[in-house]
């Protein structure tokens, strides 16, 4: 049956024109050839994608972590100037004004820093805050205004002017105060909401201890999380890419995107934390979900013990309605004392409209080269 195969097809091409028979292997080797340069220019376009894709979300992630250095890393340096001057005798805590002086100086020179204060173990407390609106309030409490505390508006000398409220207020009982007196040394405080603003901050506090090791009372520097939350957003990040910042626990620190890092309750009642597992975001869910696969090898992991076991950066393929996505996840690692996460989603497609005109060119003219090639072949033969 081989012999008769071999001998028909022999006949067959026996039969065809000349022309035919001379282009016909010409144009198979011509059209095979341009299929695989053109499967590996594809191939070699989605590594390069891939590729400048991590290489993005590095460079932004690095800038992240810079910039938060800058950022939370001030109040510290500023606190242990301060404790040095009560402890060397050039601010009393019995006397008041001169703190506020010093308060207000610091406020007005440092545009990161909006809100200074002091609380001590008498109850009594000071700070000197520059609202959103530009105003210098002076908010204190001592023994002539237990239990509120008075909140007057500063001029642009740091004098005392315009009466504002009045509420009460112990800052024994806030959290910033017990955490830093717990722990004795410099720490931040739980994310927790502003008793005079009403918005998300954390404080990084400070410790006062006299010469002779007794407690004094703390001083703390309220760090609203909205204006993490403005940085992320001036971030430019391919064309539509996205930048997080996480608790271990899962719950929103800040984000790029307009979504809220928490959930609003009644009036008067604290913001709730807003879980990124909660979130409305697909893409910062979906690389939340494939965390525990990536990070441990098994799949149905809980999404947020594998965010706590994070201690190497990580990329994470991620495919979300059909769209493929890179994620670069990496802890905080330039901020001491804080255990945040930051998360950086990039969609491949912010990178793929110029690789997949020029992969389109390259059919398009391959095609042509074909054709012309054909014309050509049957001309000659």
């Amino acid at each position: 049956m081989g012999f008769n195969l071999r001998h028909g097809t022999t006949r067959f091409v026996s039969r065809l024109p000349l022309r035919v028979v001379s282009i016909v292997p010409f144009i198979v080797q011509l059209v095979g050839a341009v299929g695989i340069v053109g499967y590996l220019s594809f191939t070699n376009s989605q590594r390069t994608v891939q590729d400048l894709s991590d290489r993005l979300s590095r460079k932004v992630g690095d800038q992240i972590d810079q910039r938060l250095e800058n950022y939370l890393s001030l109040p510290h340096l500023m606190h242990r100037s301060i404790a040095e001057d009560i402890n060397g005798g050039n601010l009393s805590l019995d006397e008041f004004s001169g703190i506020q002086q010093r308060f207000w100086a610091d406020v007005n020179l440092l545009p990161t820093v909006d809100y200074l204060y002091i609380g001590t173990e008498t109850g009594d407390f000071l700070g000197v805050q520059t609202y959103p609106d530009g105003r210098t309030a002076l908010k204190f409490r001592t023994a002539e205004t237990a239990p509120n505390r008075e909140i007057y508006e500063l001029d642009g000398q740091g004098d005392r002017q315009e009466f504002l409220k009045s509420k009460e207020y112990d800052p024994r009982g806030r959290p910033w105060y017990s955490g830093a007196k717990e722990l004795g040394k410099q720490t931040w405080s739980p994310i927790y909401s502003s008793a005079d603003l009403g918005a998300l901050q954390i404080t990084p506090t400070t410790p006062l201890y006299s010469p002779e090791g007794q407690f004094l009372g703390v001083l703390g520097t309220n760090l609203i999380l909205s204006e993490i939350n403005k940085y992320l957003g001036q971030l430019e990040i391919g064309k539509s890419g996205k930048a997080f910042i996480l608790e271990r626990s899962g719950d929103l620190v800040a984000t790029s995107t307009e979504e809220l890092p928490f959930i609003e309750q009644g009036e008067g009642e604290d913001p709730d934390r807003l879980s990124a597992l909660q979130s409305e975001d697909a893409d910062l869910k979906a690389a939340i979900a494939v965390l525990p696969e990536m990070a441990t090898g098994s799949e149905g992991a809980n999404p947020v013990a594998a965010l706590g076991d994070l201690s190497e950066p990580v990329l994470l393929p991620l495919e979300v309605d059909g769209r493929k996505l890179r994620a670069w996840m990496a802890p905080l690692s330039e901020v001491a004392g804080l255990d945040w996460v930051m998360v950086v989603v990039i969609p491949e497609a912010d990178f793929m409209a110029a690789i997949d005109r020029n992969n389109q060119l390259t059919i398009a003219l391959s095609f042509v080269a074909v054709l012309l090639a054909i014309g050509a072949g049957w001309q000659t033969s």
